[in-house]
């Protein structure tokens, strides 16, 4: 199974992207395609493509696929041009038989381990959200993006959501139900959908909690790797015992992380740092008591995100998600 994952990613990348790039390298059951204009000096793996390209020419590249003006006025807005990506990018996809794309605020895990598990000729999407999702490549699953309809008009929706500078939160499940997901949770367009497998981490809290469980656990985690594996690990108290928990891969959305590890192998993420692994072993209960015995209070980077969010509702410029 050839899987391709596509990166759209402009301007500065985060301080911890070559922890991205390694988490890449141990995952070589997956290939990576970054579209980017930046041009800091990393050190790219064998499976991570980089290919330069301004915005303005990939706004270019991007109306060429289309009959119609498009609207493309930030990078942001690309997240909701991620379901046509199949058809945007397939002079790139020919040798892959599914493609994806996801975020660079993730540190990947062993996927193969988890992916394994999937029986792939089910399904035509594999998992829900932006920060990780992979198609089936083929035509019909690469132009099912235009098959849903405004339930006002009743025209195809990719026309309004490509027309218009707001953010529709196309590519999962919408601003009114009216996302991609949608369209993927009917019979015929079968999703995978198992997101216990996501250290998804929950932009609200200043601790790693959870966001898509039912429950205030304070996770810590490890990230473990001999270059051609890795494993990612997530570490918790329940009644009084230390408790584990291996994760496909854990995402960091709206958190500056700071990276303060010499060994880039081998660390441990806590809330909003990368540290280094103590020599003397990885399970060390007084770093888990350290940092998840704080009470759990609510980011001042979530109350300005959730601010900005209804300033730009009363605009009516942008609807959803908004970078901070």
């Amino acid at each position: 199974m050839k899987i391709c994952l596509i990166v759209c990613y402009f301007g500065k990348f985060p301080e911890y992207f070559q922890l991205w790039l390694n988490s890449c390298a141990c995952n070589k059951n997956l290939d990576f395609l970054i579209f980017t204009n930046n041009n800091e000096q990393y050190k790219y793996p064998s499976n991570v493509k980089k290919i330069k390209v301004t915005f303005d020419k990939m706004r270019e590249y991007i109306q060429d696929k289309f009959d119609f003006k498009i609207s493309l006025e930030r990078p942001y807005k690309l997240c909701d041009y991620r379901p046509a990506y199949g058809l945007v990018f397939s002079d790139y996809l020919k040798e892959y038989d599914y493609w994806g794309y996801c975020d660079i605020d993730v540190i990947f895990g062993n996927t193969e381990k988890f992916l394994n598990k999937i029986d792939f000729n089910e399904y035509n999407k594999i998992f829900k959200c932006g920060h990780f999702s992979l198609y089936k490549n083929n035509d019909t699953v690469n132009n099912n993006f235009k098959k849903m309809l405004d339930i006002e008009t009743k025209e195809p929706l990719y026309r309004k959501v490509y027309t218009e500078d707001k953010t529709f939160l196309f590519d999962e499940d919408g601003i009114n139900s009216d996302g991609m997901n949608n369209f993927y949770n009917q019979k015929d367009n079968k999703m995978y959908r198992n997101k216990y497998v996501i250290a998804d981490i929950s932009i609200k809290y200043n601790n790693f909690i959870l966001s898509q469980y039912r429950e205030d656990r304070k996770y810590i985690f490890n990230w473990i790797s001999n270059v051609e594996n890795c494993t990612l690990e997530g570490i918790y108290h329940k009644k009084g015992k230390i408790k584990k928990r291996e994760f496909m891969y854990i995402h960091l959305q709206k958190r500056k992380m700071k990276m303060l590890v010499d060994n880039e192998q081998n660390f441990w993420i806590v809330p909003d740092e990368f540290i280094n692994i103590d020599e003397k072993g990885k399970d060390n209960k007084n770093l888990l008591y350290k940092y998840t015995k704080k009470v759990t209070l609510i980011r001042k980077e979530y109350i300005q995100y959730r601010f900005r969010n209804l300033i730009n509702r009363a605009k009516g410029r942008s609807y959803g998600k908004t970078k901070i």
